[in-house]
């Protein structure tokens, strides 16, 4: 059990969710890693434990006419009916609804308890969950019990795992679970079902189902939710007491920014982990004054302190070992070196994109969990207000964290910090 809040549920459901380009992998970073950059643009299809549904000729992206013409606003578009150039004549069509799967189902009990494990494996996707008429209950965030935290629907970002609780507490029949995703424009649904045994409702439409789930844009939402998550640190599932701040060998304060990146260079402005305002900087040096892609001659890359990162023909891990190349291990590389045994504190700050909008990011720490003391909004400076802000009581310990969004639809008034 995760902690005693699960020790009595009555099963147990896994749920990926996953979103899902209608082409290949290959196809999408071609056009990501061109200095004439291309966005592969929203997922068509988001899945639930690997099943999806796609109208043809009617979606979310674009509609077709009774003669094929499909248009996307006042683009006409290729529908999904197209035969792809490099797929022959004998390929079966891209979509043929006898291939559709059902939704997927969940089976319950009346007056059960069940633990909803659910799985962010997507690549981009900020995922909402909420399942008609039945709230929900956050026990657990990546691995780690939680105190339980009740709400009427649960985001989680690419890596994040959140488990919680549903009771089968309504009147016997189905009901439609709907996953949206959230922070970018583009919205994207997928439902599910949850079926109380001897129902006999049969749902035909579930996108029809009136199911209360914050908007895209709602990061008011995003900061509440993930700041009302706290670790269990009491029972016989009690998280470690965080370190006092006293302990903190050093506090990285970490720039997150989108910009073009000039051939052979790995940093923009003055690179810093050590304040947020050195690396931001000042004039033609700010992150936004380095988003011209001067005649699509440089990459649109994304940097952390002001460096982005460049994959050595050397794995780190053999540099280390047969001590090949260890000089170049520095921080003007992107390596930070901290040692075994010793606290630190890491500040990640969101920053508008180089079209203005507050992205909403997943950060993941290898191999290690972490302390999550807190969300907040605007820009860190390190004051003693800020710092004396942090939970130090009763934070989840999480190994995969999101920086949230700022302003109207994302877009902040000013260039500026977007939380942190």
């Amino acid at each position: 059990a995760i902690s005693e809040h699960t020790a009595s549920v009555a099963g147990e459901f896994v749920l990926p969710i996953s979103d899902w380009w209608h082409a290949t992998a290959e196809q999408l970073m071609q056009g990501l890693n061109e200095k004439a950059f291309r966005w592969a643009g929203d997922p068509q299809t988001i899945l639930i434990n690997g099943k999806g549904n796609m109208n043809c000729t009617h979606n979310e992206l674009y509609t077709c006419n009774e003669t094929g013409v499909c248009m996307e606003g006042t683009n006409e578009v290729a529908g999904a009916n197209e035969r792809p150039w490099y797929k022959p004549s004998y390929h079966p069509s891209g979509c043929d609804p006898s291939y559709c799967p059902g939704h997927e189902v969940l089976e319950v009990t009346s007056g059960q308890t069940y633990l909803l494990r659910l799985i962010n494996a997507g690549s981009l996707s900020l995922f909402n969950l909420a399942v008609e008429g039945h709230s929900l209950t956050v026990v657990e965030v990546d691995g780690e019990p939680t105190q339980p935290y009740d709400t009427t629907s649960v985001d989680f970002n690419s890596g994040q795992r959140i488990s919680v609780l549903l009771t089968a507490n309504q009147s016997v029949g189905t009901y439609v679970i709907r996953v949206m995703t959230r922070a970018r424009s583009g919205v994207r649904t997928a439902h599910a079902l949850l079926q109380y045994a001897g129902s006999t409702a049969v749902i035909s439409d579930p996108s029809a189902a009136e199911i209360n789930q914050p908007a895209w844009s709602d990061n008011g939402f995003t900061f509440d939710f993930q700041s009302n998550i706290k670790g269990l640190y009491s029972g016989d599932h009690a998280l470690p007491a965080v370190p006092p701040n006293s302990d903190v060998q050093k506090r990285f304060q970490i720039l997150n920014t989108q910009e073009r990146a000039v051939d052979g260079r790995n940093h923009n402005g003055v690179p810093s982990v050590d304040s947020i305002q050195t690396a931001i900087g000042t004039g033609d040096d700010r992150p936004e004054n380095n988003c011209d892609a001067a005649g699509n001659t440089r990459n649109l890359r994304w940097f952390m302190g002001r460096r982005t990162f460049h994959m050595p023909s050397t794995p780190v891990l053999a540099k280390m070992y047969y001590d090949i190349g260890r000089a170049d291990l520095s921080e003007d590389n992107g390596y930070y070196e901290i040692q075994v045994g010793e606290v630190y504190d890491m500040v990640i700050q969101n920053y508008p994109a180089c079209n203005g909008v507050c992205e909403t990011h997943a950060f993941h720490l290898h191999g290690m969990n972490f302390w999550v003391l807190g969300h907040f909004r605007g820009e860190y400076n390190g004051s003693a207000e800020q710092i004396a802000a942090f939970n130090l009581v009763d934070p989840p310990i999480r190994d995969t964290v999101q920086t949230a969004s700022e302003g109207v639809d994302n877009v902040p008034e000013v260039r500026s910090g977007c939380g942190y």
